[in-house]
């Protein structure tokens, strides 16, 4: 789960479609992902955790990369799924 990961895949990125029946929120979630993407971590960022991970005995299945989205992980741990749900579509629609 590494999150968003500043590479050449905001810039390469194609999108088809429209916000038709939309009202808009298609066009705010990949400008909020773009953003998200370009300050987000290095690709060595990610290949450090995921070295470290391999390198365990027992690595886990998932791993979040980075605070805010251990934050997010910790989060749908403790909330009702629709009340994460609820947040995230506050932040990206």
């Amino acid at each position: 789960m590494p999150g968003d990961v500043k590479t050449g895949f905001t810039a390469a990125r194609v999108v088809e479609g429209g916000d038709e029946g939309y009202n808009g929120r298609v066009s705010k979630s990949i400008r909020k992902m773009e953003k998200d993407e370009q300050g987000g971590k290095g690709p060595e960022t990610i290949a450090r955790a995921m070295y470290k991970m391999l390198k365990r005995k027992n690595p886990p299945l998932k791993y979040a990369v980075g605070k805010e989205y251990k934050f997010f992980v910790f989060l749908n741990r403790i909330l009702p799924e629709r009340l994460v749900g609820a947040i995230l579509r506050k932040i990206y629609a």
